[in-house]
């Protein structure tokens, strides 16, 4: 996976914890905007993976 984007990821999913705490619930507004906009983030990160070919080595 793009270190970037993994970056992100991280930096969404302690965001989106730090948020929820400060609000007191994961249903808040401002909780659920934070977790979609890191559903997309996991959405490309898994698109990216799918299209890098897996090589399987004979042993």
């Amino acid at each position: 996976m793009d270190s970037q984007l993994n970056k992100k990821i991280e930096m969404l999913r302690k965001q989106m914890e730090m948020t929820a705490a400060q609000k007191g619930s994961l249903l808040h507004k401002d909780v659920i905007a934070i977790s979609q906009l890191l559903d997309e983030h996991v959405l490309r990160a898994q698109n990216m993976k799918k299209k890098v070919p897996v090589l399987e080595f004979a042993l």
